[in-house]
């Protein structure tokens, strides 16, 4: 009776899992078609915007941009092990890596740059919002636009926490080094893209002095890497030992190391 009732409680947390990973990835899709054919729009009309204009080309550029694009791969892989745990499929190697690519995303890009994002964002709006969003951009965006990539990224991150028992890392080398080198590499083509423009991205850093620069810069590193070392500890105080074991038993990620396994069945 205790094993149905438990095969009952993960069948419906596996439910909720899938509805609300469905849920996400539509919105999501449907967030970014609405804007590309708003922009594409507003902007081949004739008296745009030079704002309107800059945000359509410098589209690729925007963290706001590549955290979608995470959190869109994380939802693909996440709807897809779903489908392959409603079939039972999760310890076959296709399983594994799905699972394991799908971990490794979320954990070390989609909390990190969505806890960054979602806090940063709304303190420099209030702010003052021309720095991050002007005005003029309302004229192609709606309310609710900023609500959909700069709030429910946050409230997806913490469903999530909710739903799925990560309480250690995947691979904490694979994480740190997908980390790094996202972050580095963004701040890379920002600078760049002030030297051959000469304007910044983002108009917040045209009103500092170049040692306020270099202090946010090291705020945009390491708050979202202090999010990705605190996930795991709140992931454990959430779901417990109990669930933690679930998870080391019940997933088959085959490109662990033997090393790696012994430490995570030690933390256990």
């Amino acid at each position: 009776m205790a094993e149905q009732y438990v095969q009952y409680l993960r069948r419906l947390l596996l439910l909720l899992r899938t509805v609300f990973h469905l849920v996400y990835l539509v919105s999501d899709i449907a967030t970014v078609i609405y804007t590309v054919v708003v922009m594409v729009r507003k902007t081949s009309e004739p008296g745009a915007s030079e704002r309107l204009l800059d945000m359509r080309d410098n589209a690729p550029a925007f963290l706001t941009n590549w955290n979608m694009a995470f959190q869109g791969l994380f939802l693909v892989l996440a709807v897809w092990a779903d489908g392959l745990e409603w079939g039972g499929r999760t310890r076959g190697r296709l399983g594994g890596w799905v699972i394991y690519l799908r971990d490794v995303i979320f954990c070390a890009l989609v909390t990190p740059y969505a806890v960054f994002l979602s806090h940063s964002f709304w303190a420099i709006y209030w702010y003052d919002r021309e720095l991050v969003f002007p005005r003029v951009f309302d004229e192609a965006l709606p309310w609710w636009f900023n609500h959909c990539v700069h709030t429910n990224i946050i409230v997806m991150v913490a469903l999530e926490t909710l739903l799925q028992a990560r309480p250690y890392p995947t691979s904490r080398k694979h994480e740190e080094a997908l980390y790094w080198t996202v972050s580095i590499v963004y701040a890379a083509m920002m600078y760049i893209l002030y030297l051959v423009t000469g304007h910044w991205l983002y108009q917040i850093f045209g009103v500092m002095t170049w040692w306020k620069t270099v202090l946010f810069q090291l705020y945009m590193w390491f708050t979202p890497y202090l999010a990705y070392r605190l996930q795991f500890p709140l992931n454990r105080l959430i779901h417990g030992s109990a669930e933690a074991q679930y998870y080391r038993q019940c997933l088959d990620y085959t490109q662990i190391s033997k090393q790696e396994k012994q430490i995570r069945e030690e933390d256990l």
